[in-house]
């Protein structure tokens, strides 16, 4: 399976010895599934002319806000609007979860409680719990008409959700480990506040349900189903490997 990764990101300077680019981040988290990946940096106008490029797509996260009106933000939203008109698995990972809330009639904004960051407590909708690491002041404070609520947290209301059978929204980062985290805190941590870039650094390198959220994600883009309550029932099923509630 082909995976079009939409890199809407760049990553701090310090993390570059470790990761060519900001996709490479996402290709490692499903390194040795068998994927094979094309980088899209939507940010310097690079789309697929068309859906059929790949055979599922997978929208990264990025600092930018997705009511912004930078060029590349308004083109990206256009390109997915086209890929969802196609049969093709989507999957958004923070500001990806949140530009695809936005373009099927969501609503996305900073949220008023401020910054969630680092190991966070979600509450999945099948009443079981686990850790993700969070990266995020905006969200989507209003699900897309159609969306099914999968997770959230007491910040975040609307953490993950799916959409018909063909969109997948997590708006943690399983991409993001401990180094990552300790890495992106020391880039940002002026713009942060203290008490929670503190706690941020002093739990990175608790469990989180890393291998879990891969698990999921992993089972979204190869179901051979795409009726949303088996698909729901199946992303569930991936989600107990946690054992990092």
């Amino acid at each position: 399976m082909k995976i079009g990764v939409l890199v809407a990101g760049i990553l701090p300077e310090k993390l570059t010895p470790r990761f060519a680019g900001y996709g490479d981040m996402y290709e490692a988290l499903l390194d040795g599934l068998g994927y094979r990946f094309r980088h899209y940096d939507v940010r310097k106008g690079e789309l697929p002319t068309s859906a059929d490029e790949a055979d599922a797509w997978v929208i990264t996260g990025s600092k930018n806000g997705v009511y912004d009106d930078d060029p590349w933000i308004i083109a990206l939203k256009s390109c997915l609007r086209d890929i969802l008109k196609s049969a093709q698995p989507v999957v958004g990972i923070c500001f990806g979860h949140q530009i695809l809330a936005d373009v099927m009639g969501g609503h996305v904004a900073k949220f008023d409680g401020g910054w969630t960051i680092g190991r966070t407590k979600y509450h999945l909708e099948n009443g079981s719990d686990l850790q993700a690491m969070a990266w995020h002041q905006d969200q989507v404070l209003a699900l897309p008409p159609g969306a099914t609520r999968l997770a959230s947290s007491d910040t975040c209301e609307n953490a993950m959700m799916l959409v018909g059978g063909q969109v997948l929204g997590v708006q943690p980062h399983p991409e993001f480990d401990a180094d990552i985290v300790c890495t992106v805190l020391d880039a940002y941590r002026d713009t942060l506040p203290a008490d929670l870039a503190n706690t941020a650094g002093a739990t990175a390198s608790e469990p989180v349900a890393r291998d879990a959220l891969i698990a999921m994600i992993d089972v979204f883009l190869r179901s051979q189903t795409r009726a949303p309550a088996l698909l729901q029932q199946q992303l569930f099923n991936a989600l107990s490997q946690s054992d990092a509630a």
